[in-house]
C-alpha cells in the first residue's frame, strides 16, 4: 500500500510535470510564432518603405535625366520639397532642364536676330551692287555679337568709302 501510495504520488507528480511542460511549450509557441510574425511584419513595413520612398524617386530621377538626355525639356519631376539627397537630385535636374529650356531660348533668339541681319546685309550689298550707296543697316532688336558687330562696322564703312568715291 505505501508503494502503491508512492506510485500514485509519482504518477501525479509525472503528470503535473506534463502537464506544465506543455503549457509552457505552448506558451514558448506562441511567443516564438509572434515574434518571427512581428519580424516579418516589420521586414514587410521597411521593404516597402525603402520602395516608395527611395528606389520609386530615384526611378522618376533617371527616367527625367534619360528624357533629358534625348533632349526633351517638357517634364516635371515631384520632390522638390524633400529635405535629403533625393530633393537635391530632384532640383539638380530640373536645374538642368531649366538651364536647356533657356539655352534653346537663346538659340532662337540668336538665329532670328542672325537671320534679320543676314537680310539686311543682303539688302544693302544688293543697293550697292547697283549703285545705290546710302542704304544703311538697321542693326534688329537682340544682342550682337563681336564679330557680328564688327561685321555691320565694316560694311557701313565699305558702304561710306565707295559712297565718297562716286561723289568725288
Amino acid at each position: 500500500t505505501r508503494i502503491q501510495a508512492f506510485q500514485k504520488d509519482a504518477m501525479r507528480h509525472v503528470l503535473q510535470m506534463e502537464t506544465e511542460g506543455l503549457a509552457r511549450a505552448k506558451r514558448d509557441y506562441v511567443v516564438s510564432a509572434s515574434v518571427i510574425g512581428a519580424t516579418l511584419l516589420g521586414s514587410l513595413l521597411a521593404f516597402l518603405v525603402v520602395i516608395f520612398k527611395v528606389v520609386r524617386p530615384i526611378n522618376k530621377s533617371v527616367r527625367a535625366v534619360t528624357e533629358l538626355a534625348k533632349g526633351n525639356v517638357d517634364f516635371s519631376l515631384a520632390g522638390y520639397s524633400r529635405r535629403n539627397e533625393l530633393g537635391a537630385l530632384t532640383n539638380a535636374i530640373h536645374s538642368l532642364r531649366d538651364g536647356e529650356r533657356k539655352a534653346r531660348a537663346d538659340r532662337a533668339t540668336r538665329l532670328a536676330t542672325n537671320e534679320q541681319l543676314i537680310a539686311e546685309v543682303d539688302k544693302v550689298v544688293s543697293a550697292a551692287a547697283v549703285g545705290d550707296f546710302n542704304q544703311t543697316i538697321l542693326l534688329p532688336d537682340g544682342e550682337i555679337d563681336g564679330g557680328t558687330d564688327a561685321l555691320v562696322q565694316g560694311v557701313t564703312q565699305l558702304c561710306n568709302i565707295v559712297s565718297g568715291f562716286a561723289r568725288d
